[in-house]
């Protein structure tokens, strides 16, 4: 008997035998939850009512008290969404916010080397993505706003949590949780009718890594169809310095592409320097 897809596909993201995790703690406010882009020296330091979190050379990024403040060049107004991550599936607030699965999905995450989201406090420099690297975390896809989807095996996220409390500049670290992964259309389907067992074409992409073998297996064994039936995709082309690429494999009779899982965008600053957005694992319904 066939399970209904909602629980196929969850199981297909969340992957087999897999132990779990909570979610962090997404804590919120501080006396001063707003935050401003200031151009160079339109803030004095002396000011009490605007603290600096980072310098950028040409302009600067501060923690204000309210939503808008005066300076040598006039009135600057908060971003409004500085410290909203914007995944497709669901946009959410790291410091104010709080990720809601839908059904059957947790916020539980497997064990074991895997995806991570982080954010950092305000647009993104290459030396954080370099510290990033050198504890052996590796960013993979910008995401808006100030995030990136990156990967890491066990020994990182250690490193990555570390991060987390020690460093200023890293405000937001977590699994990427399975239902972010979900196209709209399709999780729409799986609401709809959760308990349904009609079949469903998706596209599956999964991150190039050494034990993608396994997971490559372990998606075609959630397929109705046998391997050899499934539609092929390009064999993915290395990138410029040998900076590993996703690896893509179709569960699915459609052949069209992927839709992406969050809103990426260039970032402000720093990550386009260090490596241009590639695809990353998402879901499809035709």
């Amino acid at each position: 008997m066939r399970k209904p897809i909602t629980l196929a596909i969850a199981a297909a993201i969340a992957g087999a035998g897999a132990a779990t995790a909570p979610m962090q703690n997404l804590s919120a406010a501080t006396s001063m939850p707003y935050k401003v882009i200031a151009p160079k020296n339109a803030l004095p330091a002396s000011r009490n009512d605007a603290e600096l979190l980072q310098d950028y050379g040409s302009f600067a990024l501060y923690r204000t008290a309210t939503r808008s403040i005066a300076s040598t060049q006039g009135v600057l107004a908060a971003s409004a969404d500085m410290d909203v991550l914007q995944f497709t599936a669901q946009p959410f607030d790291t410091q104010r916010g709080s990720l809601n699965p839908p059904a059957p999905f947790s916020l539980q995450a497997a064990s074991g080397p895997s995806l991570q989201v982080v954010q950092f406090v305000g647009p993104v420099k290459k030396e954080w993505l370099d510290a990033l690297a050198a504890h052996g975390v590796v960013p993979v896809q910008y995401v808006a706003s100030n995030g990136y989807i990156v990967w890491a095996d066990e020994a990182a996220q250690a490193a990555l949590s570390n991060l987390r409390n020690s460093m200023s500049w890293l405000q937001y670290a977590s699994p990427y949780y399975g239902f972010l992964k979900v196209d709209p259309h399709l999780q729409q389907r799986l609401s709809a009718n959760a308990a349904s067992t009609d079949e469903v074409d998706v596209t599956v992409q999964i991150y190039r890594h050494d034990g993608d073998d396994a997971t490559r297996q372990f998606v075609e064994s959630k397929g109705l169809l046998p391997p050899a039936q499934q539609a092929p995709l390009p064999t993915p082309v290395p990138a410029p310095g040998g900076r590993a690429q996703p690896r893509r494999f179709l569960a699915t009779r459609d052949p069209s592409p992927p839709l992406h899982g969050s809103r990426a965008a260039n970032p402000s600053t720093g990550p386009g320097e260090a490596h241009g957005p590639v695809p990353f694992p998402s879901l499809r319904a035709p």
